[in-house]
C-alpha cells in the first residue's frame, strides 16, 4: 500500500513538472513573434468591406471591391505619415472612394448599392506579422455592399497594412462574421491561430519530448520503486 502511494506521488510530481515546463514553452511560443504596440486605436484607421451575402459570387465581388478601393487608397496615402492626414484625405475623397467601389460592382455586372461609414467599430485581437493590435474600438472606414450580410474582409487601411495582406488574397484569419444587424457591432473571429500553433514545429517537438519523458519515467522511475 505504501509503495503504491509513493509510486503515485512520484508520477504525479513528475507530471506536474512536465506540465509546468510545457506551459512555460507554450507561453514562449505564443509571444515569440514579439507583440509590437507601435500602433493603437489612437493612430490607425482600419477597413471593413462587407459582402452582400455569403454566396460565392458575392464573396468574389467583395474582393473585387476591396482591390479597387485599396488601389485608390494606395495613391491617396502615398507619403502620408499621420492619422489625421489620412482621415482628412478620406473625407476629401469620400465621393472618389464611393465611386471606385460602385464602379467595381457595376463592372462585375451587379447593381448593389454602396454605403460607406466612417466611425468607431469594435475589433477583436489581431496579429499582423510583428504588429499586434489588441481588441477594442477602432476608427474604421466601412464599405457595405448591398445588404452587407455576408462575411467581410478587414485589415488596417492606415498605415497601409492592407496593401501587404491583400497580396496573399483572403486569408482565413482575416474573415469575420458580421452581427445579424449592422448596428449591433458584434464580431465573431474565425482564426486559424490555434490550428497553426498546434501544427507548429515547436509544438511537435514538445509533444515528442512529452512522449519521451513518459517513456523515461516508465523505464527508470517505476522499476526502481517496484524493486524496493
Amino acid at each position: 500500500m505504501l509503495k503504491e502511494q509513493i509510486q503515485t506521488r512520484v508520477v504525479v510530481a513528475f507530471l506536474i513538472v512536465v506540465l509546468a515546463i510545457i506551459g512555460y514553452y507554450l507561453g514562449a511560443i505564443i509571444t515569440q513573434p514579439g507583440q509590437v504596440y507601435a500602433y493603437t486605436n489612437k493612430n490607425l484607421v482600419r477597413l471593413h468591406v462587407l459582402a452582400h451575402s455569403n454566396s460565392p459570387h458575392d464573396q468574389d465581388l467583395k474582393l473585387k471591391v476591396r482591390d479597387a478601393v485599396l488601389a485608390a487608397a494606395n495613391d491617396l496615402f502615398a507619403g502620408v505619415a499621420e492619422k489625421e492626414q489620412a482621415e482628412q484625405l478620406i473625407a476629401d475623397n469620400w465621393d472618389l472612394i464611393h465611386d471606385t467601389a460602385a464602379a467595381a460592382v457595376a463592372e462585375a455586372g451587379y447593381n448593389y448599392d454602396i454605403r460607406m461609414e466612417y466611425d468607431q467599430f469594435p475589433f477583436p485581437d489581431r496579429q499582423y506579422g510583428l504588429l499586434f493590435l489588441p481588441a477594442g474600438e477602432y476608427q474604421a472606414l466601412r464599405i457595405i455592399i448591398g445588404e452587407g450580410r455576408g462575411d467581410n474582409w478587414w485589415c488596417v487601411l492606415f498605415p497601409p497594412l492592407c496593401f501587404v495582406e491583400s497580396a496573399s488574397d483572403q486569408s482565413a484569419d482575416s474573415v469575420i462574421a458580421p452581427a445579424p444587424h449592422l448596428n449591433e457591432g458584434g464580431i465573431e473571429v474565425r482564426s486559424m491561430f490555434w490550428e497553426r500553433l498546434r501544427h507548429s514545429r515547436a509544438v511537435r517537438r514538445l509533444e515528442e519530448w512529452w512522449v519521451a519523458s513518459l517513456d523515461t519515467a516508465n523505464y527508470w522511475a517505476l522499476p526502481l520503486l517496484k524493486s524496493k
